[in-house]
């Protein structure tokens, strides 16, 4: 073992180490799997457990229970990429309030015939979520996908089905699988509401024909288009044949029946190999001066650039398409192969050109390496980017200063000299998606050498601190890079791999993947949002334009202690350092821009303010304060709900502020609502409906951003019924728009529903028909004036 693969182990332990501390019980190697393993590995591991140890085949053995609960344990926790996340940091320690997880497991026969369907099929990929994003999301290439349920019988009546188009279909269109038993998020993510439901992708086009093998190869056929060119005689004689590509040529005679590609089969080909090579074909019988000029040997020849029609040609020995694609990529030629000094010219020509290709290298071992001929596909796949490949064997101190431990590695060296090291599944398909959407994007890679410069730039730089094994940090890294790109130049985007940087994340004060940075001008931020594109953006967007006022002992004695008897001021006393204060840190912001124009929100860092937080007696952290209208500065209130989303602690504001909803009955609805001028929208609830209360604040704040043009009241439709029947409420919330009556007649009971509870959606509608209104008012006054 050479001294690069010890110093990668090490660090490998080091990073795992905080488990073995805190661990009772390691639930890999109960599983038998690596640290690394993915779901499917997983999956297929607590599979085989499960049919070998389940105590209904363990009948006699007392211990099959508890002995089968731990397994099975071990299985829900790593299958849980947050659970994972929470073990691998804490071990069993950080699982306390998941504690009964796995008590409850299913059958053997469960096991034996349900799970996993497509777990043991090579030709299949089952999709985690992290999969979908970094190889379905955005990709170019064309999926057939089908989401399942291992609940579902007509999702097993199609299995040996999917299972014989997987092989049939092998490398012409990517076949996956996603189980929504296990992947219910991204399932819901994907409107998919009932199983088994097959997609193509990019497309997005749903399968609604009959489920038979030969329908649904045509239907995913019809996808995708390849070149496949036809010689007959005439052509071959006038025709000029571009010899930029390789040719292959198929040639089938009558005596040939059944030695020979049909036209299905050179098309699909054609889509195989399509852009590496012009796939053609030739019936003999129908154009014999084609065959004996060519003269073929075997059914199939190819021939290499610059050498069709006369050149040297090779005879291709077999008739299955994805051995003929094997033979063609051994025929072509290997990733150019890039040198110290070439390396080190190519990085300072992207650093120096505006207008620079990237490089795409690929790094690899010449000792220890097999060649992947799957890799060959590149060049023709990146035609406007630059492939290349290097032999760390040969100049191992160019690897070790790349921090290249592992290999093979693919890097992407981008203009301005910035690189970014490439993490997912090791195919050509995967790996041309991933330069074609980032080639261009500001993320870089960080190491060492760029800190501590890049905490106190005076350019704000968020950083992503992960390691490649966490599945969260695999989940979060394609939305960090998204992210990226729509924020242009506001902000440099950075990502820290710590299991190669170890000490620089210790220093850093990680102690958990993945964790997002933001430095401020040496103030740090941490992001503690959804996974998603637009939850990084909103947390860039409220570092940068601050919407919660940092009160030092100045303001916090004229904006609090002195405060204006009318206002509301809500303050979060915290510590930077404390978790629980973190975790708030996003929802206070969330808060602050839903209570806009309605209360204050502010907060207090009692690391810098520590006089004023002893004088206020606070000692734990967060502290929550709100000072109610009507009160002086002296008077708050604490809020002790366990809860600290932005929706609790809305519905907690707003309990102290005077409603602008007004609480209807069955006598004013009529009088006040139904015969009234101006427009009202109704709220019609019910006390036990959970989305009711949830809404309830959203529908204050509406409530306040019209003040005196529209009036809000709610009704409880429990208490009144009878009002709610002739509206014709079926469902709760349900929102209803009353135009107004300028002549006091009574308007229909049924209004007009806003059929969405989005903010935007019901402000939007509401402009619009105040809008409509004035217009029928001015159009009606005009009317009058001429007559």
């Amino acid at each position: 073992m050479n001294t690069t693969h010890v110093i990668y182990l090490f660090i490998i332990c080091l990073i795992y180490l905080p488990t073995l501390i805190y661990s009772g019980e390691d639930f890999y190697q109960l599983l038998g799997i690596e640290k690394s393993a993915t779901q499917r590995d997983i999956r297929r591991a607590f599979k085989r457990l499960a049919l070998e140890k389940h105590p209904d085949k363990r009948t006699g053995d007392p211990n099959a229970h508890t002995e089968f609960v731990r397994i099975n344990r071990a299985y829900e926790i790593l299958r849980d990429d947050e659970l994972r996340k929470k073990y691998d940091t804490y071990g069993e320690e950080g699982l306390k309030d998941d504690f009964n997880r796995g008590n409850q497991y299913q059958s053997w026969n469960f096991y034996q015939h349900s799970f996993g369907i497509y777990d043991e099929d090579p030709e299949i990929i089952t999709l985690s979520r992290t999969d979908f994003l970094q190889s379905v999301d955005g990709s170019q290439d064309v999926w057939f996908i089908n989401f399942y349920s291992a609940q579902c019988s007509h999702c097993h009546d199609l299995a040996p089905v999917w299972r014989e188009i997987s092989k049939i279909l092998e490398g012409v269109i990517r076949i996956g699988a996603v189980n929504c038993q296990d992947e219910w998020m991204m399932c819901n993510e994907q409107g998919i509401q009932g199983y088994p439901a097959l997609r193509i992708y990019p497309k997005r086009d749903t399968y609604q024909g009959p489920r038979e093998k030969e329908i649904l190869i045509r239907y995913a056929m019809s996808f995708v288009k390849a070149n496949v060119v036809k010689f007959d005689d005439r052509m071959f004689r006038t025709e000029k044949f571009d010899n930029k590509k390789p040719w292959l040529v198929s040639f089938c005679r009558e005596v040939d029946e059944g030695n020979c590609l049909d036209d299905d089969q050179v098309y699909k080909l054609a889509v195989m190999l399509n852009n590496l090579v012009q796939v053609s074909s030739v019936n003999c019988h129908a154009d014999p001066d084609v065959c004996s000029q060519l003269k073929p040997q075997s059914p199939i020849l190819f021939y290499k650039v610059d050498k069709f029609p006369w050149g040297d040609s090779y005879s291709i020995t077999t008739l299955n398409l994805k051995e003929i694609v094997t033979q063609i990529l051994s025929l072509l030629p290997d990733l150019s192969l890039v040198t110290e000094d070439h390396l080190q010219k190519l990085q300072n020509h992207l650093k120096e050109s505006s207008d620079a290709k990237p490089w795409l290298i690929h790094f690899f071992d010449q000792t220890n390496s097999e060649k992947d001929l799957d890799l060959r596909k590149l060049p023709s796949m990146l035609t406007d980017y630059n492939v290349g490949r290097f032999d760390c064997s040969s100049s191992p101190n160019v690897c070790s200063d790349l921090y290249i431990f592992k290999k093979p590695a693919f890097i992407l060296f981008k203009r301005s000299g910035h690189h970014e090291f490439y993490y997912g599944r090791q195919t050509s398909n995967d790996i041309a998606g991933f330069v074609r959407d980032n080639a261009f994007s500001p993320l870089r890679t960080l190491t060492p050498s760029d800190f501590p410069s890049v905490k106190t730039d005076s350019k704000p730089f968020i950083i992503d601190f992960f390691s490649p094994f966490c599945p969260p940090c695999m989940h979060l890294l394609p939305e960090f890079r998204k992210a990226s790109k729509r924020v242009n130049d506001q902000v440099n985007f950075g990502t820290v791999d710590c299991t190669v940087h170890q000490q620089l994340c210790q220093q850093s004060g990680i102690n958990s993947y993945p964790t997002t940075i933001m430095y401020n001008q040496s103030t740090q931020h941490y992001f503690h949002g959804q996974h998603q594109e637009q939850s990084i953006i909103n947390f860039i967007d409220d570092i940068l334009h601050p919407t919660v006022i940092t009160l030092d002992n100045d303001l916090y004695i004229k904006l609090i202690e002195n405060k204006n008897l009318t206002d509301m001021w809500l303050v979060d006393f915290f510590m930077p350092w404390c978790h629980p204060c973190q975790q708030l840190s996003g929802e206070w912001r969330t808060l602050s821009k839903f209570l806009k124009g309605i209360a204050n929100v502010a907060q207090v860092d009692c690391t810098i303010q520590t006089e004023l937080c002893q004088r206020q007696g606070v000692q734990s952290y967060p502290t929550i304060r709100l000072y109610p209208p009507n009160m002086d500065g002296k008077n708050f209130v604490l809020y002790n709900n366990g809860w600290r989303d932005a929706n609790s602690l809305r519905n907690w504001a707003f309990q102290y502020l005077p409603s602008k909803v007004i609480e209807l009955d069955e006598k004013n609805f009529s009088t006040n609502v139904l015969r009234d001028s101006k427009p009202w929208v109704i709220d019609f609830y019910a006390p036990w409906c959970g989305h009711c209360h949830q809404f309830s604040p959203i529908f204050e704040s509406i409530a306040r951003s019209f003040e005196e043009k529209v009036n809000f009241g709610k009704i409880n439709c429990d208490s009144h019924q009878s009002v709610c029947q002739r509206a014709s409420i079926r469902a709760y919330p349900t929102l209803k728009y009353y135009k107004g009556s300028p002549d006091s007649k009574r308007q229909d009971f049924p209004g007009s529903e806003i059929a969405n509870l989005d903010t935007n959606f019901i402000i939007n509608f509401v402009n619009i028909q105040l809008q409509q209104n004035q217009q029928q008012q001015t159009s009606n006054v005009h009317h009058t004036t001429e007559l």
